[in-house]
């Protein structure tokens, strides 16, 4: 009996060690990158995570755990699924050419792929760093059945892949097209009547299309070329594995609310939950690893993109107060935690900005400002505060010198009224003409 025992596990340890590599049915999402957001309070949190085209799903749940409570659901977010495509063109295969794959490794996130044309002089480098020569290139989402062949492996890498159109090539030759575009100028032009444009290929697309089939990184070529003659690669199948390096990022701020607050101080812990279809129809799901955020109610940001346009004839100052770049979301979704700018005048010896002579002091809705009485050696701050009392100063602000009597008109300055609009429009164009194709 014990005989046939071993025979049987003998024989089992056999079939694990020489079965294919499957993937998991649902794939595991990823681990979701949770930010606090600087300047609101402390009571907002921004998630946000890739989910890779090979992946199938029709929603995610963001699921929250307080100070190592129970889960609860924060919201659904649909996902944008791509229809399987089963591609045989003869793009699709790269068996004759020299492209290899590595990767590079990083923490707390997947790999970046790095796609190399293999020459004589680089090719045992790559060889002695593990590269594998990419079989097969795809555009689509492939079906599930061919997704179970290899292991699917998520990594990071904007490759798009040029496909040579000799009927596109063709049509590149020079043609002329009439053109009458001068009535709409509404007044004189140095020139008038019809005007032929003669339309050529330009060098970089002729040399562009002279390198035939290639996979190329997006910041490698002009963005016109990679627009207009390449697409997207979503996979990169080498014998071992299938790169997927397409993805969307996804994100969600979550806010706090009645139903599920946030405060500062307090730990959370989340998960995304992908929930999938699969036949016979029915939902499944796979749970990502958690990730963990303690946020804080840290002091409010300053404007970040301040004009001070000082008029010396009449010594005024007009203050724009605006954000710029993410800061700019944030202040237009009301996240910040900014309740009053307080603009002081001081001394260039007030390097600290302490000693400041407060003009005015607005509501951090206010987008400008104007002040009187300013001289063009004053020394201008604003001090910011937030609901819980903390405080932020801006640097000193820099003048840009002007005057209203000094501005001048530009060049070649023309109004007209637009036709057939009731009276509601009108054009105003300076300078000549220019035609763009």
């Amino acid at each position: 009996m014990k005989y046939y025992i071993f025979l049987f596990s003998l024989f089992l340890v056999v079939l694990i060690t020489i079965a294919p590599a499957q993937n998991p049915y649902p794939p595991k999402p990823l681990k979701p990158e949770l930010i606090d957001i600087p300047g609101d309070g402390g009571n907002n949190i921004y998630i946000r995570w890739k989910h890779f085209a090979t992946v199938p799903g029709i929603k995610y749940y963001i699921l929250r755990s307080v100070e190592g409570g129970e889960f609860e659901k924060v919201t659904p977010l649909q996902v944008k699924t791509a229809s399987p495509v089963l591609e045989n063109k003869p793009y699709n295969d790269f068996t004759k050419l020299d492209y290899y794959i590595y990767l590079e490794p990083r923490k707390d996130d997947v790999p970046i792929a790095h796609v190399v044309r293999m020459t004589p002089e680089n090719k045992e480098s790559l060889l002695a760093m593990g590269a594998q020569k990419i079989n097969r290139v795809e555009l689509e989402v492939p079906p599930k059945s061919m997704l179970d062949e290899l292991p699917n492996v998520f990594a990071e890498g904007n490759y798009y892949l040029a496909i040579p159109d000799s009927v596109r090539l063709k049509k590149l030759a020079s043609e002329k097209v009439p053109m009458n575009i001068w009535t709409q100028f509404g007044f004189k032009l140095p020139y008038e009547g019809p005007l032929t444009v003669e339309l050529l290929p330009s060098k970089n697309e002729l040399e562009f299309f002279s390198k035939g089939l290639q996979i190329i990184e997006e910041n490698d070529v002009p963005k016109y070329l990679l627009y207009k003659y390449c697409k997207r690669i979503v996979s990169l199948v080498t014998d071992s594995a299938r790169y997927t390096v397409k993805y969307d990022m996804m994100s969600f701020f979550h806010r706090s609310s009645k139903e599920i607050p946030i405060e500062p101080g307090k730990h959370y812990v989340y998960k995304l939950r992908l929930m999938q279809v699969e036949k016979p129809i029915k939902k499944v799901f796979e749970d990502s690893d958690t990730a963990g955020i303690t946020p804080k109610d840290e002091a409010p940001i300053p404007p970040n993109d301040i004009t001070a346009l000082y008029d010396s004839a009449r010594k005024e100052l007009v203050i724009d107060l605006y954000y710029s770049g993410f800061y700019n979301v944030l202040f237009n979704a009301k996240i910040f935690d900014t309740k009053t700018y307080s603009i002081y005048r001081t001394t260039p010896e007030d390097t600290a900005r302490e000693k400041g002579e407060l003009l005015a002091k607005i509501s951090a809705s206010w987008r400008n400002v104007k002040l009187s009485g300013i001289n063009p050696d004053d020394k201008i701050y604003i001090l910011v505060d937030d609901s819980s009392g903390q405080t932020a100063k801006t640097g000193f602000l820099k003048f840009r010198f002007a005057s209203a009597e000094s501005l001048v008109l530009p060049p070649g300055l023309h109004v007209k009224d637009k036709e057939n609009d009731e009276g509601k429009k009108a054009v105003v164009r300076w300078g000549p003409p220019t035609l763009a194709v």
